[in-house]
């Protein structure tokens, strides 16, 4: 299978998959959000990305609400099982830098970071 960069995260993935991944908008205020990401046992961190990629953005402040088990089924690519739900509290600051960003979900003990598990488009 080919897998080719995608952008502007430049992750790797097959062009062959049928599921689609858009990016919810985000305007410039506080926002909750849930997020579906695979399961895990660990404490988690959740932190939106610069625009560039580089790492964290200090100017968007995220905030873990709560983390459950639940029964999903990731449309397109696999049948349904047991995953994570973190719920955060999003606030992105007026004159935030637009555009697509990754959101980077960290395991706090192991230190694992799971790539690309979602996106967001901060607008105005």
């Amino acid at each position: 299978m080919n897998h080719v960069p995608t952008c502007p995260t430049g992750a790797k993935m097959p062009l062959t998959s049928n599921s689609t991944f858009i990016a919810p908008w985000l305007p410039a205020s506080a926002q909750n959000l849930v997020l579906t990401c695979n399961p895990t046992s660990e404490p988690v961190s959740v932190q939106v990305q610069l625009a560039d990629g580089s790492g964290p953005d200090p100017s968007i402040a995220v905030t873990l609400q709560s983390a459950m088990p639940t029964f999903y089924a990731v449309p397109g690519n696999w049948y349904p099982g047991i995953y994570t739900a973190l719920a955060v509290s999003v606030t992105v600051p007026s004159g935030a830098t637009t555009g697509l960003r990754r959101i980077q979900i960290t395991q706090t003990t192991s230190k694992t970071v799971q790539a690309l598990p979602a996106a967001v488009y901060i607008t105005d």
